[in-house]
């Protein structure tokens, strides 16, 4: 929603006045914020209560490894539309700088959206790892997964607001690769382009096909390093 309301009003269709662009991004803000403090707790809580090295003690056997991967090819499934379009927006902001009142509120509203989607996706990932039995992980999955959804959960408490009229809204694509769309754009563009290239490298080469094995190959290299070092592994017999 913020991200249309940073459009001029040919292409986004709606009559916005500074103060209610400032609102909608300042709300926007909050809702990411909001996401990414309680991925903040989970990892203190993992680091400070619990113990990284412990955190990362997985546990494995064929049932729960199934159960992970279930989850957390489930999770990826949730996220990975999200993490998609934060990508898309910030292509966009990159080939269509001219059609913005504001670009760099819109660049930041796609860029928080892709980096809370990664971090939400792989700290559920290490939560899930780190679990001893199946019935934690069916339910940690469920509660966690509802982080993700916080941005939907603030869009549906929305009534009468301008905004839900921009639900569903079509961008217009004007510039393409071989139209040189950043001929004359500011600095801040070409930092843009940067920061989506590097974004869409991450997506293509490891977060679209690879992480929902990310748990699996963790487990593996973890259980392969107490192998490797038999002191660790009898200081635990001795603990238990």
């Amino acid at each position: 929603m913020t991200y249309l309301a940073c459009l001029k009003f040919e292409y986004s269709g709606l009559n916005l006045d500074q103060l209610q662009i400032a609102e909608v991004f300042q709300n926007t803000i909050i809702v990411n914020f909001l996401q990414l403090t309680l991925v903040f707790f989970i990892w203190y809580y993992a680091i400070n209560d619990i113990g990284l090295v412990e955190f990362l003690n997985v546990r494995d056997s064929y049932e729960i490894l199934c159960v992970r991967f279930i989850a957390s090819l489930m999770m990826h499934l949730n996220v990975e539309k999200d993490l998609r379009n934060g990508i898309s927006m910030m292509k966009y902001c990159v080939n269509h700088w001219q059609n913005f009142n504001n670009l760099g509120s819109a660049f930041c509203v796609s860029f928080l959206l892709t980096i809370s989607s990664i971090l939400i996706e792989f700290t559920v990932i290490e939560v899930l790892i780190s679990l001893p039995n199946i019935l934690e992980v069916i339910m940690k999955y469920v509660s966690l997964a509802a982080i993700a959804n916080i941005p939907r959960f603030y869009f549906g408490s929305l009534v009468d607001h301008k905004l839900l009229k921009a639900n569903g809204h079509k961008l217009v694509l004007e510039n393409f690769r071989h139209m040189n769309p950043r001929k004359n754009a500011p600095c801040q563009v070409h930092v843009m382009r940067f920061i989506h290239k590097s974004c869409r490298m991450y997506f293509c080469v490891w977060c679209y096909y690879f992480m929902p094995f990310t748990g699996m190959f963790i487990t593996y290299f973890v259980n392969e390093r107490e192998k490797s070092d038999p002191g660790r592994v009898v200081e635990q017999i001795e603990d238990s």
